[in-house]
């Protein structure tokens, strides 16, 4: 059997997450992981399955965590902490999908 998921080349960065669909990818390296780079965000969500990125995250200065999902539309999204991005972004991003 074959899987459907497609892993992202990360190059020289830091995966910080493998799910089975998604991965996050802390953007250390001077690599990008498709066309972003760490001067675009501090991390990437990927998702696997559609193999592309679907949400770029940046680090506030506030602590907090800001989330740009990819869309035809600027869909931003905030969290306390990255677990909780992780967690939530797949969620908003299906009920993207699901809307359009």
């Amino acid at each position: 059997m074959t899987s459907h998921y497609k892993r992202p080349l990360v190059g020289d960065n830091k995966v910080v997450y493998k799910g089975r669909r998604f991965w996050v990818v802390e953007l250390t390296g001077k690599d990008p992981v498709q066309w972003i780079d760490h001067m675009d965000a501090d991390y990437i969500m990927y998702d696997c399955l559609y193999d592309a990125v679907n949400a770029v995250i940046k680090k506030l200065s506030n602590g907090k965590y800001e989330a740009s999902l990819m869309s035809h539309v600027e869909i931003l999204c905030e969290f306390d902490t990255l677990e909780e991005a992780i967690k939530q972004i797949p969620i908003h991003y299906e009920d993207y999908i699901k809307s359009t």
